[in-house]
């Protein structure tokens, strides 16, 4: 299985925001941290998390991403 980065978001809890959408419309999606060097953040901050599903799945995924941002801008 290979998967695919769908989304990179400043953190954790963003990320499971976007997998708890994926995963109820049936889509297997995990998280992964980013491969940032800590040692170029700023003290506090955390490293970006991508979001990532099956090469298969990439298109729904980035529909139903892409569905949920034309809904926040209404």
């Amino acid at each position: 299985m290979s998967v695919v980065t769908v989304a990179v978001v400043p953190n954790e809890a963003e990320a499971d925001m976007i997998l708890g959408l994926l995963r109820s419309n049936g889509l297997e999606a995990s998280h992964r941290g980013s491969t940032m060097n800590s040692s170029v953040l700023p003290m506090g901050a955390t490293s970006p998390v991508e979001v990532v599903v099956d090469e298969s799945d990439v298109a729904q995924a980035r529909e139903l991403l892409d569905s949920q941002g034309d809904t926040a801008s209404d």
